[in-house]
C-alpha cells in the first residue's frame, strides 16, 4: 500500500535535487481528467540525474528502497516508484520539457501524455491488459478535449520517434477513436 507521505518525500527530493522531472502514468490522467485506481507512482527524471535522486531519496528515507535498475530507469519497490531517465527515449526525453504544474505536481502537456500512452499501449514488453489499461487511458485524455485543441502534428511528430511509421498508425488511431470504431490491442 502507498503511503502519500512517502509521495510527498519523493516530490520534494525531486524539487531540492533541482531536476527536471514530471509525473506521468495514470496518477497524471487522474491529475487533468478522473482519476482511477493505480498502485504505483511513475516519474521521468533527467537521465544524467537518476543516481544523485536515488541517493537523495535513500538518505531522507534511512531505508533500503529496494532499488531495481532496468536500464531505462529504477523501480523503488520499498515506495512503488518508478523512476523513469529522460535519456532512455526521445519521447520521455521530451516529456519532462515544457511542463504544467497542477496542484503541485509536474505533468507532460496533454499530447506529450497521449503519446506516452501510445508508446506503453504498443510496447511488446508489456501484458495485454496493461496495453488494454494504457489504450482506455488515452482514450480517455484525447477525449478530454476537443481535436482542434490539440497539436496533432506535435503528437504525430513525436510518435514517429517510437517506431519507423509509427505517426501514421497514431493518427489512425486517434482517427479510429473520433470515428468511434473498434480498435485491435497489438
Amino acid at each position: 500500500m502507498i503511503d502519500e507521505h512517502d509521495i510527498e518525500v519523493v516530490v520534494e527530493t525531486l524539487n531540492n535535487a533541482k531536476v527536471k522531472w514530471v509525473l506521468i502514468g495514470a496518477h497524471a490522467i487522474g491529475i487533468l481528467t478522473q482519476p482511477r485506481a493505480t498502485v504505483d507512482y511513475d516519474f521521468i527524471v533527467e537521465g544524467q540525474k537518476i543516481k544523485q535522486v536515488i541517493h537523495m531519496l535513500e538518505t531522507r528515507f534511512q531505508r533500503n528502497l529496494e532499488v531495481e535498475d532496468s536500464g531505462a530507469g529504477v523501480t523503488l519497490r520499498a515506495i512503488d516508484v518508478d523512476i523513469i531517465a529522460s535519456t532512455s527515449h526521445p519521447v520521455f526525453k521530451a516529456a519532462i520539457e515544457g511542463v504544467n504544474q497542477i496542484a503541485g505536481w509536474n505533468v507532460p502537456s496533454l499530447e506529450k501524455l497521449i503519446v506516452l500512452k501510445f508508446m506503453s499501449m504498443i510496447s511488446p514488453w508489456r501484458g495485454r491488459s496493461k496495453r488494454t489499461q494504457d489504450l482506455a487511458d488515452l482514450q480517455k485524455l484525447y477525449l478530454s478535449i476537443d481535436r482542434n485543441d490539440l497539436d496533432v502534428d506535435e503528437m504525430a511528430n513525436l510518435a514517429a520517434t517510437v517506431y519507423p511509421r509509427a505517426d501514421e498508425g497514431f493518427v489512425d488511431l486517434l482517427n479510429s477513436i473520433d470515428n468511434g470504431e473498434p480498435i485491435e490491442i497489438p
